[in-house]
C-alpha cells in the first residue's frame, strides 16, 4: 500500500504594519480595561521565568486534540524550560493571566535564527552560538512559535490583546515580517485569524500515512 495524504500544515507570513489594524486596536483597548485579566509583558528573563511552566501546562491542556500531539510530562516541561529560557527574547513573550494568577493565554515568538543555524551547521561550539546570536540580531523576520488560549476564555478578545502587544513589540524592534507557527489546514478558525490580518500561506508541510 502506498503513502497517502493524512493532512497538511501551513505557515502564514504577514507584514508588520507601522499602523496597526484599527479594529484590533479597539478590541485591545477594551480587553486591557477588563479588570479580571492582566497582560503580562517582560523585559528580562528573570521576569518571564515563573510563567514558562504555566505556559507549557496550558499547551498540554489546549493542544491535546491536535493531530500528533503527545502530552508533556512535568520532567519534559522542566527540561524544555531550561533549554529555551537562555535563547528566548522576553519582549516577544506575552502572557494573559486572571487577577487570581491563572494563566489563560499566551504567545511566544522569537527572531528568526535559521541563517545562523545554517552557518553553524547545527553545532553550538566552538563558534556556532556566535552565528546564531548574530543572526537573531540582524534578522527582520520574527517567528511565532507557540500560542494558546484556555477553552473557556476564547472569543472575548484575548487573541487581539496578545496579537496587538506582539505586533507593537515587533514594530518597536524594526521587524518587517512575521512567520506564523504551523497551523493545521483543517483549523479553519486559526487560518481565518491569520487571513484577517493580511497573512498569506507561505509554506505547506504534508503529513503522509501508510497502512500497515
Amino acid at each position: 500500500e502506498s503513502y497517502v495524504k493524512e493532512t497538511d500544515c501551513v505557515t502564514f507570513r504577514l507584514d508588520v504594519p507601522p499602523d496597526l489594524f484599527p479594529v484590533f486596536e479597539k478590541v485591545y483597548e477594551r480587553i486591557k480595561r477588563n479588570h479580571n485579566l492582566q497582560l503580562m509583558e517582560f523585559k528580562t528573563r528573570k521576569q518571564m521565568k515563573p510563567f514558562i511552566l504555566p505556559v507549557l501546562r496550558l499547551v498540554n491542556e489546549t493542544y491535546d486534540s491536535l493531530f500528533g500531539f503527545i502530552e508533556m510530562t512535568e520532567e519534559e516541561m522542566q527540561r524544555l524550560a531550561a533549554q529555551y529560557i537562555p535563547i528566548l527574547d522576553p519582549e516577544f513573550i506575552k502572557v494573559v493571566t486572571t487577577t487570581e494568577g491563572e494563566t489563560v493565554g499566551f504567545i511566544v515568538a522569537m527572531p528568526d535564527l535559521s541563517v545562523g543555524l545554517q552557518k553553524a551547521k547545527g553545532k553550538l561550539f566552538p563558534f556556532g552560538f556566535i552565528y546564531i546570536l548574530t543572526a537573531m540580531k540582524k534578522t527582520k523576520q520574527l517567528n511565532s512559535m507557540l500560542g494558546a488560549i484556555k477553552q473557556n476564555y476564547r472569543g472575548i478578545g484575548i487573541d487581539a490583546l496578545i496579537g496587538v502587544a506582539l505586533m507593537r513589540s515587533a514594530v518597536k524592534r524594526g521587524f518587517m515580517v512575521i512567520d506564523s507557527h504551523l497551523v493545521l489546514e483543517t483549523n479553519a478558525k486559526m487560518c481565518a485569524e491569520f487571513e484577517k490580518v493580511g497573512g498569506k500561506i507561505c509554506k505547506r508541510y504534508r503529513i503522509y500515512g501508510k497502512g500497515l
